[in-house]
């Protein structure tokens, strides 16, 4: 029998964008924008020149 686990990243990728797709229409244009990066940062490796390069804050 074959493990039918997915990988955590996998999981997260999936979760945001659930939550995103849910959502993403009732926020304003800056949090829309910030939900969009964020799609883009899950899952990705942070860049060893740039350790903010996986920081993304949703809310100051």
């Amino acid at each position: 029998m074959a493990d039918k686990t997915q990988p955590f990243d996998t999981l997260l990728e999936n979760y945001v964008f659930m939550v995103a797709t849910q959502y993403i229409d009732q926020v304003d244009t800056e949090l829309q924008t910030k939900l969009v990066k964020l799609l883009i940062e899950v899952g990705r490796e942070p860049r060893q020149d740039d350790p903010a390069s996986s920081e993304v804050i949703l809310y100051k």
